[in-house]
């Protein structure tokens, strides 16, 4: 028994249309749509972007999806690789030079999935998606001004590329599209609106359903010709309105195949046409065998519960702080990329100073990578010199974009500080003493006083001046000094007369001296008398 159900999706993110068309291309029939001399629009630009809809299936040759292609001088276009879920995104100037991304494994065969292809005169971007897939430095314009552009095929020495799929939704822009542009269009209709309508240079939505021939919806008019044994088919793009739930392999019935095909998904049997979006009759997120169980009991008329596919499966990475994050995805396919750093410091070598310094290093996103520290001016290394103690913050930027951050700290060491203390002479026999006490800085210590010691503490000193420097573990420097004073001879008494006053001493070369002990010296008195004497003690 068979039963049709057509489901209306209304989903706010996707918007409405009309009921859409698509183009369904193989390469036993040569299919392919050409619209030919596009390249002018193009011409001398330095900027332009293409993109569309595309549901793969496996190709014993390369497939071309669409672009400009004449392997010279003006190559701008999306090729599937033989055999392999690959695509090479070229780009070749008009002085030979190419620039290639070859984004192996990356396309769903059997899955509709959307691709972008951007150039703004430094960096081709590939996107899948609406998420950043690869990018590469590249720079020329395409001068050449008749070459075709085509859906479905690609040129190569006389003959072609074939693609054995379906396309929806092919644009041609002026100017390198980005990312948040590109996702917020690509499952809805071109208007004015968008804010690059003005360079939108091709639009191909594929809507007619009928005849041999597709109309670019700008006004440059370069309408596309449709060749070989092309089809129309209804969309079943994400621009789709009308759709079916449960009719997996979209022959627009819901029957007992679609349990079957189901069920071979399952097991591993490779089904030729398989739509996960509606497979998933229960709306959990996976394909499984309650799929088959509902579906099963709907196309038997035995079951009493309705099929409820959700919005449409779209691969991607769900996680909102990945680099890569896909606003419209509702699958994860853990592909997350995230931008990390790595970060080391060295600190300030003495308080005060400005030698710290930060080595950051990024890993993950894209490169190449922009470090800065703050509001500071960026650089392409995560090298900083030259810093005083602080907190820093540390922004790198990939070239998508992508940010990330990270906080650190550089320290200093307790401010270097010295005090010197100093004991006079007590008996005048040379027993002063000089003691440096060190705080901050980084330990151990070395001393240097001017008279030769190395040590913190000196003993046995003579009257005078002693100073020190003081140099800690990081080569930070600071001096002290203290002064030992003589020991005073109050006790020499006058016996021969109380009245006179000791008024200098000098010794036998004729040179003020301090009192000394068992030493002959000049005792010169406020009255004029000079003794010599030794006074023995």
């Amino acid at each position: 028994m068979k039963r049709l159900i057509t489901l209306l999706i209304i989903i706010p993110l996707f918007g409405m249309s009309q009921t859409n068309y698509e183009l369904s291309f193989n390469s036993a029939t040569l299919d392919y749509v050409e619209m030919p001399n596009t390249s002018s629009v193009i011409a001398n630009k330095t900027a332009f972007s293409i993109s569309c809809w595309v549901n793969p299936q496996s190709n014993t040759n390369h497939g071309g999806i669409m672009g400009f292609r004449n392997n010279s001088d003006a190559d701008f276009y999306l090729l599937q690789m033989q055999n392999t879920t690959t695509i090479e995104a070229r780009f070749r100037n008009s002085s030979g030079a190419n620039y290639d991304i070859l984004a192996n494994n990356i396309l769903d065969l059997g899955q509709w999935q959307h691709l972008a292809f951007t150039y703004d005169g430094s960096y081709i971007r590939l996107y899948k998606n609406g998420v950043i897939v690869n990018s590469i430095a590249a720079n020329g314009t395409i001068t050449q001004s008749n070459q075709s552009f085509k859906l479905g095929s690609l040129d190569w020495q006389g003959s072609g590329f074939y693609l054995i799929g379906k396309i929806d939704e092919a644009r041609l822009w002026d100017v390198a599209l980005s990312q948040t542009e590109i996702q917020n269009w690509m499952c809805s209709e071109i208007d004015a609106s968008h804010p690059n309508y003005s360079n939108l240079m091709g639009y191909w939505n594929l809507n007619e359903g009928i005849g041999v021939s597709t109309d670019d919806q700008t006004t440059n008019g370069n309408n596309g010709t449709i060749l070989g044994g092309t089809v129309w088919q209804t969309s079943s793009s994400c621009l789709a309105v009308v759709v079916l739930c449960g009719d997996v392999n979209e022959d627009g019935v819901v029957d007992q195949t679609d349990v079957t095909d189901i069920n071979n998904y399952i097991t591993g049997v490779i089904v030729p046409v398989f739509n996960l979006w509606a497979a998933d009759v229960n709306c959990d997120g996976v394909i499984n065998v309650l799929d088959i169980t509902l579906l099963n009991s709907f196309v038997s008329g035995t079951g009493t519960s309705p099929l409820n596919c959700c919005s449409p499966m779209i691969f991607g990475c769900t996680d909102i702080l990945a680099c890569n994050y896909n606003s419209i995805a509702t699958i994860d396919d853990s592909s997350c990329i995230y931008l990390d750093i790595t970060s080391f410091t060295t600190s300030v070598s003495c308080n005060g100073g400005n030698d710290g310094s930060i080595v950051a290093t990024a890993t993950g996103g894209v490169l190449p990578f922009q470090y800065s520290l703050g509001a500071g001016l960026s650089q392409t290394n995560g090298t900083f010199l030259n810093l005083s103690a602080g907190t820093y913050y540390i922004d790198v930027t990939d070239i998508n974009g992508c940010t990330s951050n990270q906080t650190v700290v550089i320290t200093e060491p307790p401010i270097l500080s010295i005090s010197v203390d100093s004991t006079n002479e007590t008996s005048a026999l040379n027993d002063g003493s000089a003691t440096a006490i060190i705080n901050g800085g980084t330990i151990p210590y070395t001393y240097t006083w001017n008279n030769g010691g190395i040590t913190n503490a000196l003993n046995n000193l003579p009257p005078g001046l002693y100073t020190v420097t003081v140099t800690d573990n990081n080569g930070c420097v600071i001096s002290g000094s203290t002064f030992v004073n003589a020991y005073s001879a109050t006790n020499v008494i006058n016996t021969k007369n109380i009245n006179r006053t000791l008024i200098k001493i000098i010794d036998m070369l004729g040179q003020e001296s301090f009192y000394r002990r068992n030493t002959p010296l000049f005792y010169i008195y406020d009255d004029g008398t000079v003794e010599k004497k030794i006074i023995i003690e």
